[in-house]
């Protein structure tokens, strides 16, 4: 058996404009216990503007189990697709180049992937926030389960669509020709890993948390615009349509549009119709959704759009107060 053949995981990093974090997260995957035979780091220059290339460049020169690829911008879906079709690995695992894992947690994965003959792994993550290590809030998120197929796995909420979290067989993206849409803005990767549990058979979600997502107070959701949760909930209708994973799928698209009803900027018009065309308070009837999310669908079921309204001046006036009260605690500081 060849070289290329006997690699049992690829580890696919995009990297644009990283070169505060890209050493960090390259020598988190150097210091693993998986010899470096076994396994392969490819680091994909999407048309970076610093100098993260160039400290990719120094770390590889003497590494074996490193490939570079360097090409125009287009983007981290366009980045994670050439990895892909270059990857010798038996499994695939995406890393994001500000990000970093665990050391020595490699050999355990591929065991937890072989043992279990698995197609997919879901594990934990925690977010690293202003340099403050948070844990994932979902208790489901951090468990474990049996094996499974993928609707049960997808229906019983234990699903999860963040690159971090999920370690693939490779032939099963090749196979069935599963790459990221180069023209989604947001929401690529659900559909990505939601095509890809479609055609996979055995699913488990392990806790094991080996991967650090940084993040800052600039990019969590709360401050995302809202054209992120259109495209997203777009993308959703068209997977449920495809593909199915009902349960899971219904409680995203009402989670989405409920959420949207406090954004800052969301478009009124936008969102009331949107509603409209999901029919939401029968779509919602049988789903398993908390009280303050039933609470708000039963007052536009009653107001309409007025309750959109309401629900945008009263979340400005909740923000302009904060600020204010914040301010104040700042000067008395």
């Amino acid at each position: 058996m060849s070289q290329e053949q006997n690699k049992l995981l690829s580890i696919i990093i995009p990297v644009y404009n990283t070169e505060k974090y890209i050493e960090k997260c390259l020598q988190s995957c150097l210091h693993q216990d998986l010899s470096p035979q076994k396994y392969e780091i490819i680091i994909v220059n999407d048309g970076t503007k610093d100098n993260s290339f160039e400290i990719a460049k120094k770390i590889a020169a003497d590494k074996n189990n490193i490939i570079l690829i360097d090409k125009r911008n287009g983007g981290a879906s366009s980045a994670r697709n050439e990895g892909l079709k270059i990857a010798q690995g038996k499994y695939i695992w995406f890393v994001d180049s500000d990000d970093w894992i665990l050391e020595n947690c490699l050999a355990n994965l591929v065991y937890t992937l072989d043992i279990n003959n698995l197609d997919v792994l879901q594990i934990s993550y925690c977010n690293v926030i202003d340099g403050k290590t948070v844990l994932l809030k979902n208790p489901l998120m951090n468990g474990t389960s049996e094996v499974m197929a993928p609707q049960d796995y997808v229906n019983s909420l234990l699903f999860h669509p963040g690159i971090a979290a999920t370690i693939f067989r490779r032939e099963i993206a090749i196979e069935n020709k599963i790459f990221f849409d180069e023209k989604l803005k947001w929401g690529e990767d659900q559909v990505f890993f939601l095509t890809l549990f479609y055609h996979s058979k055995r699913i488990k979600r392990e806790n094991l948390l080996v991967y650090f997502y940084f993040n800052n107070s600039s990019s969590i959701t709360n401050n995302t615009k809202p054209e992120f949760f259109f495209d997203i909930y777009d993308n959703l209708r068209i997977i449920k349509e495809k593909y199915g994973f009902t349960f899971h799928l219904s409680r995203s698209l009402v989670w989405i549009l409920v959420y949207l009803m406090k954004h800052k900027n969301v478009d009124i018009k936008k969102l009331n119709n949107k509603l409209i065309e999901l029919d939401i308070a029968n779509f919602s009837r049988n789903l398993q959704l908390n009280n303050g999310i039933k609470f708000k669908i039963s007052l536009y079921k009653t107001f309409g759009v007025w309750f959109l309204y309401s629900c945008k001046a009263f979340y400005s006036t909740v923000r302009f107060l904060r600020s204010k009260i914040i301010n104040i605690f700042n000067i008395w500081k």
